[in-house]
């Protein structure tokens, strides 16, 4: 696997964690190329799964790839290659160098694509030129793409010309619904979360605009922010400039899957201003946890969220969001009524069930590859 997340070599245990737990019992050796980063180091888990991190920069991290699956190549012979696409492509380009000179077959996962369905920035405009760019590369060369949502990213393959045959749905929201449940002994602690990596995508500009606009109604009202990342420093000068900052409990990082649903449940109110998505993970976990969510329409969101009846969801403008938020808050009935519907409509996401599918295509795809190879 060639994979945009640096967690599992830096000893986190968050999402795709989970999916290498699902995975390792389904194949013999699983090795997965990581970003580097100043705590990542090398690393087996679950016995056959080896994290390779790199020692290259981002932006040369094409060509790590490329030589690390060399020397990895010549000790045994790979089914599939998986890889994580997302910003300038350096995986998806590396996986297309490989296919061509080793014979590695690999399925391009693009969970989301910047700019779609809004962009937020005319940075997410060139990256959605970018991405456009890479699949008509990738389209003829990748065995298939996955889409992690049954709408917005098949009708973009098949726009950007992708063979329907092509494209595998393969939801990434694998909800463990031992950690992810309701418990109504929780105890609120915070009336809105906001959880997520802190990038301009995430619609930051749209949170501190509500916000405003919901603490001028309730001052009363507090936030709480779990992420971080690049738009980190750019939030917190919002927050400070419209003076709200005090309203705000940002925290960077939660140590444990318990952990974040503990915060779920004791808030009042997930939000997310997002302006694209693959899922987004966070709503369906909080959905799970039979906490409210007013998102914008992104990802999976429109796929299990009806308006008023298992959720909130609202337009990119900080006046709609911040009057659901506020609905939501003073109509605790319907707000109970909302919640109640939203974790059942998350049901059918159970983690084993999700993770076994997934594992299912890959070994089918990996076994039909071996048989072209062999015929």
């Amino acid at each position: 696997m060639y994979s945009g997340d640096s967690d599992v070599a830096r000893g986190r245990e968050g999402p795709f964690h989970n999916t290498l737990a699902g995975l390792s019992p389904r194949w013999e050796r699983i090795d997965v190329i990581t970003p580097g980063h100043a705590d990542a180091c090398p690393t087996t888990l679950f016995g056959n799964v080896h994290i390779h991190p790199s020692t290259r920069h981002r932006f040369i991290q094409r060509w790590f790839v490329v030589n690390r699956v060399k020397e990895l190549a010549a000790q045994r012979r790979y089914s599939l290659a998986v890889s994580h696409d997302h910003g300038i492509f350096s995986n998806g380009f590396a996986a297309m160098t490989l296919r061509s000179q080793l014979g590695i077959p690999y399925v391009s996962e693009i969970h989301h694509v910047p700019g779609v369905p809004r962009a937020g920035s005319l940075n997410e405009r060139i990256q959605k030129w970018i991405a456009r760019f890479y699949v008509a590369r990738a389209r003829g060369r990748a065995t298939a793409f996955r889409a992690v949502n049954n709408v917005q990213m098949p009708a973009l393959f098949r726009d950007w010309g992708v063979a329907a045959d092509k494209i595998l749905v393969l939801p990434s929201a694998y909800l463990d619904f031992e950690v992810f449940h309701p418990d109504e002994s929780a105890e609120p602690a915070w009336d809105v979360l906001f959880c997520g990596r802190l990038d301009p995508n995430k619609g930051l500009d749209l949170l501190a605009a509500a916000a405003a606009i919901v603490a001028r109604a309730r001052p009363e009202v507090r936030f709480l922010v779990v992420g971080d990342g690049p738009g980190a420093a750019g939030l917190r000068t919002d927050l400070d400039r419209r003076g709200i900052s005090d309203r705000f409990e940002i925290c960077r990082w939660v140590e444990t899957p318990d952990d974040l649903a503990d915060c779920y449940r004791r808030s009042r109110l997930l939000l997310c201003t997002s302006y694209s998505e693959g899922g987004p993970r966070v709503v369906l976990e909080a959905m799970a946890c039979a906490t409210p969510v007013v998102s914008t329409p992104v990802g999976v969101v429109t796929e299990l969220i009806e308006d008023r009846v298992t959720g909130r969801l609202v337009d990119w403008q900080s006046a709609d969001i911040a009057t659901a938020i506020l609905e939501v808050l003073d109509d605790p009935a319907a707000t109970a009524r909302m919640a109640r519907l939203a974790h059942q409509a998350v049901l059918p996401l159970d983690r084993q069930v999700t993770l076994d599918d997934y594992a299912d295509a890959y070994v089918r795809l990996a076994e039909e590859q071996e048989r072209r190879r062999t015929a």
